[in-house]
């Protein structure tokens, strides 16, 4: 009956907004104390550009970086105001955090990865400093790294890493892109 009432609204052209199974971004933003206020600005700024640029539809998630990685916001594109994402972001990004623990936010992704349907894209707006280096913290992070490889996103997209971090990034996750 479902079915046939939906092919009725089709022909006459007035068909529900179905959910899709559209593209998923996961941007997760860097607030340590690491990263400048001018770099965190720059941040946020890249990431409402990206969001901006989306069509409607796509899933939005994203994830402040600092001692702890936690999502602050989700949604899809057309369902939300951008100047309510900059509002959430900025909020956030400002409160600096100590410093910076990669293997927490790759395992975010990780999850991230393993709980989104649909093509998956992530973006790390991080200087690539990371301050959990001890050997515990380094198995974590390869086995995030190893997670995100295996949930083959379509893209990974590193912003702003300063050039000596980029190596051990790019060795955890060869087919990271930098800019």
């Amino acid at each position: 009956m479902r079915r046939v009432l939906l092919a009725a609204l089709l022909l006459a052209g007035c068909a529900p907004k179905l959910p899709k199974e559209g593209t998923g971004y996961a941007f997760l933003v860097d607030r340590s104390g690491s990263m400048s206020p001018a770099a965190k600005e720059a941040a946020v700024r890249r990431t409402l550009y990206e969001v901006d640029g989306l069509p409607d539809g796509a899933r939005v998630t994203v994830f402040r970086i600092g001692a702890r990685t936690e999502e602050i916001f989700s949604g899809e594109v057309g369902e939300f105001e951008l100047a309510d994402l900059a509002t959430t972001l900025r909020r956030h990004v400002s409160r600096p955090a100590r410093h910076t623990n990669l293997p927490r936010a790759f395992a975010a992704a990780a999850s991230w990865c393993a709980r989104s349907p649909g093509e998956k894209r992530l973006r790390f707006l991080t200087d690539g400093m990371n301050d959990a280096l001890d050997a515990a913290s380094v198995k974590r992070m390869r086995d995030a790294a190893a997670a995100i490889t295996k949930a083959r996103p379509k893209e990974i997209l590193f912003h702003g890493v300063r050039a000596g971090y980029r190596e051990p990034l790019r060795t955890l996750l060869p087919s990271a892109t930098f800019r």
